[in-house]
C-alpha cells in the first residue's frame, strides 16, 4: 500500500491517496515551522525528540529524573518543559507518577495499534 495515508474514520482506517492529503500536510508543516518556534524553544524540541527516541528504545515510561540525567538539564527546567509541552496534551501524555508514556505518534501503553519501524523496533500507536 504505497503512497497512501491511513486516517482513522470512526473505528475504521481508510486508505486515502497521498495527493489528496498533500495540502493538509503542507499546512501542518507550515504551522510547525512558523507557529511552534514562537511557542517552544530549541530545548522543548530537544526534549520531545529525546522522548520519542527513548520511548521506542526503552519501551517503558520515562521519568523527569531520567531526562534530567541524559540531557544534562536541571530538574526544574525539565519539569517546566514537560508541563509546557503536555499542556492540552499537545505532544506528550504523562501517567499519574508524572512519567511520560506517550509522545505522538508512539506510546508504551498497549493499544489496538502496533507500529513496526523499518529498523525493526516495535511500539504501540495511540
Amino acid at each position: 500500500m504505497t503512497n497512501k495515508v491511513l486516517p482513522g474514520v470512526g473505528k475504521n482506517v481508510v486508505p486515502v491517496p497521498f495527493w489528496l492529503c498533500k495540502g493538509g500536510f503542507q499546512i501542518a508543516g507550515m504551522t510547525m515551522r512558523t507557529i511552534f518556534p514562537m511557542i517552544f524553544s530549541e530545548e522543548h524540541f530537544q526534549v520531545r525528540k529525546f522522548l520519542f527516541m527513548e520511548l521506542i528504545r526503552l519501551q517503558k515510561p520515562i521519568s523527569p529524573a531520567y531526562i534530567t540525567e541524559k540531557l544534562n538539564m536541571s530538574i526544574d527546567k525539565v519539569q517546566s518543559i514537560l508541563k509546557a509541552i503536555a499542556k492540552n496534551q499537545i505532544w506528550i501524555i504523562r501517567n499519574e507518577q508524572g512519567n511520560v508514556t506517550w509522545t505522538y505518534p508512539v506510546t508504551v501503553e498497549e493499544t489496538k495499534f502496533k507500529i513496526t519501524y523499518s529498523t525493526g523496533e516495535q511500539v504501540w500507536g495511540p
